[in-house]
């Protein structure tokens, strides 16, 4: 799927789910941060990841009602439904969201909409099968700036977004480790920093990350800011995890002390 969906002159849905889940249209946005209940935002976050097919009552009520919590699956589906749609209405948007079908509903896909899933996933593609290092850097770089964290992170204790999660933070991690590779190959140790510390942001625990990182600083000659690096990392992971230095950390710790004296 593309990231847009054009449609007649109607006002452009920006649909956040990395890091966050929210619906914005010019002015207005809703977000799971507001005060609505758990199925609802399930309900709502697994119409617009399966955006492409019809979702059949059955299969819903399988996914909001286990094990037959609801006596009166098929009514509480209708309600939740109704609810659903008054909340979509704060938006003010001059078209219906979600479609209805015989015994089945739908995301409207005629809509013109702009999913962050589907912008990360696009410049991952466009630098894969760009012609050179420096477009896909380019591209790479735009991913991971789009990459605001964890898909549907409310959603984590639901078993059908763990696949998913896992999909977008393994191909997340991927592309910084690519693009960390193609900077120091360049040299470009100031760039490889910048992109360790965002990265950071998202996977503070990464070790890789942190290696990178105090690696960078040591081969752009500020030697002082690598071992401080060294220092904060190395304590990080003692009070997190009880661990001591990785051999590839400690390599890399002897390696800028023999250069330090």
């Amino acid at each position: 799927m593309g990231a847009i969906k054009m449609s007649n002159n109607l006002p452009t849905i920006y649909v956040h789910m990395l890091g966050e889940f929210s619906i914005t249209v010019k002015d207005k946005t809703i977000s799971d941060q507001n005060n609505h209940s758990q199925k609802l935002w399930n309900l709502l976050s697994y119409l617009i990841t399966y955006r492409n097919r019809k979702i059949s009552h059955t299969e819903l009520i399988h996914l909001l009602w286990k094990d037959g919590q609801s006596s009166n699956p098929n009514g509480a589906l209708k309600t939740l439904m109704h609810r659903l749609r008054t909340l979509l209405k704060e938006l003010n948007y001059p078209a219906e969201f979600i479609l209805q079908k015989p015994n089945s509903y739908i995301w409207n896909n005629s809509l013109s909409c702009v999913f962050d899933v589907d912008v990360f996933e696009n410049y991952y593609k466009e630098g894969l099968y760009s012609d050179s290092k420096e477009k896909r850097l380019e591209k790479y770089r735009k991913a991971i700036t789009t990459f605001k964290g964890t898909f549907l992170p409310k959603m984590n204790h639901e078993t059908w977004s763990a696949p998913i999660c896992a999909y977008y933070h393994n191909l997340y991690l991927k592309i910084v480790i690519e693009t960390i590779n193609m900077l120091m190959e360049k040299e470009r140790y100031a760039e490889t920093a910048n992109i360790c510390w965002q990265a950071l942001t998202i996977d503070p625990y990464m070790e890789d990350f942190h290696y990178h990182l105090i690696r960078a600083l040591y081969l752009s000659g500020n030697l002082d800011a690598a071992l401080k690096q060294y220092s904060t990392t190395t304590g990080l992971f003692l009070s997190k995890f009880a661990n001591t230095p990785s051999e590839q950390l400690k390599t890399l710790y002897k390696e800028i002390t023999r250069n330090n004296p």
